[in-house]
């Protein structure tokens, strides 16, 4: 079975999304409109909130990811991975 990413609505502990994701960690990005979730392969995939529709991902330097978060005005994504 395919893993899920859940956005939770904090106020109603709704989930607001639940998109298929596959990753072993996630960032929601300061707007709230999309997500970053990175596993254990070289590309990050990031999906807008609350459709779940994938937005074009990066290949980066990583051969996985273990965590990520965004900056607080959404212009970098740091990571952490493995060598």
């Amino acid at each position: 079975s395919e893993q899920q990413l859940l956005i939770i609505r904090p106020e109603t502990g709704e989930a607001a999304s639940a998109i298929a994701s596959g990753g072993l960690c996630a960032a929601l990005h300061p707007d709230g409109r999309s997500v970053a979730v990175g596993g254990g392969n070289p590309a990050f995939h990031h999906h807008r909130v609350p459709t779940g529709e994938r937005l074009p991902a990066l290949a980066v330097e990583s051969t996985g990811y273990r965590s990520m978060a965004f900056s607080a005005d959404g212009r970098l994504l740091a990571t952490t991975g493995y060598e």
